[in-house]
């Protein structure tokens, strides 16, 4: 026995309204997530696309030059070249040491100790590959990473002791943070950054460190650079000068009359108590 043509086409209009309900419930549910996203959430949607179209770098900020009594250099900057392998996937950053170390020219050797080292770097952080770079070598790389968003050739700063042998002790030297003196400053991880570690390098850091900046990186959807922006809030600030009351070509002629036997020698001003001469050999 057939139904009804008015039962059956009051089936059909009571499951059109259902579905025409179901319909503009979800158009109201989604008009009113764009309404959130566009009006409410606009300001924080707006700062997260701007978060993601730029990169921050720290840029090391120039250590303090130290100076002996007549303005002669003890501890100064050179111009230094080097690459870094930034943020990224480690088989990315495999790939990128790779590029570099075929730049290069490595050895089967180096090709391999390069590439073990980035493989056992925490991938989410930046790292140095190679420092101290001839014009050649870096020119060699500058070439081959107009594609390669994860390699950067970077002109940097390192430190040069001019009276190496005769102030090494008294002066110290500087090199990149351990875990432990990095644990308060994620900057002091950066590559280029560099903190005293023995001497006056050491015991009077906080002057010579100075401050730290960032360069922005604007970056494309691939995280290629298209270019740096160096804003003057974000600027470094270099680190602070140092003169000691040491004669340095003094204390170099105190350390030659040693003549290759130990001992030490303290030369001070007996009026003003200022030390002229701390040689150790």
């Amino acid at each position: 026995m057939s139904r009804p043509v008015h039962d059956e086409q009051e089936t059909f209009n009571r499951r059109a309204v259902l579905l025409g309900g179901a319909g503009a419930a979800a158009f109201v549910v989604l008009a009113g997530r764009m309404a959130q996203l566009q009006l409410l959430n606009r300001d924080e949607l707006a700062r997260a696309a701007e978060d993601n179209r730029f990169n921050l770098i720290v840029d090391p900020a120039q250590r303090g030059v130290i100076f002996d009594r007549f303005g002669q250099p003890l501890a100064l900057n050179r111009r230094a070249f080097r690459v870094d392998i930034g943020p990224g996937q480690r088989e990315a950053r495999l790939i990128a040491a790779d590029i570099v170390a075929r730049a290069l020219r490595a050895t089967e050797h180096d090709r391999g100790e390069m590439l073990r080292e980035v493989a056992a770097a925490p991938r989410r952080r930046a790292m140095t590959l190679k420092e101290n770079l001839t014009w050649e070598e870096f020119s060699a790389i500058s070439l081959r990473i107009a594609d390669q968003p994860l390699i950067r050739a970077e002109i940097g700063a390192t430190r040069a002791y001019p009276w190496t042998r005769s102030a090494a002790h008294l002066i110290g030297y500087v090199a990149k943070a351990n875990e432990e003196e990095a644990a308060g400053d994620p900057a002091l991880r950066a590559p280029g950054v560099r903190i005293g570690k023995e001497g006056l390098e050491k015991g009077q850091e906080a002057g010579l460190q100075g401050a730290h900046g960032a360069v922005k990186l604007e970056v494309d959807a691939r995280g290629r650079v298209l270019r740096e922006l160096r804003e003057p809030e974000l600027a470094a600030r270099p680190g602070d000068g140092l003169v000691l009351s040491i004669d340095a070509e003094l204390q170099q002629f105190a350390y030659e009359q040693f003549d290759g036997q130990s001992g030490a020698a303290v030369v001070m001003d007996v009026h003003s108590g200022e030390l002229i001469v701390m040689t150790s050999a």
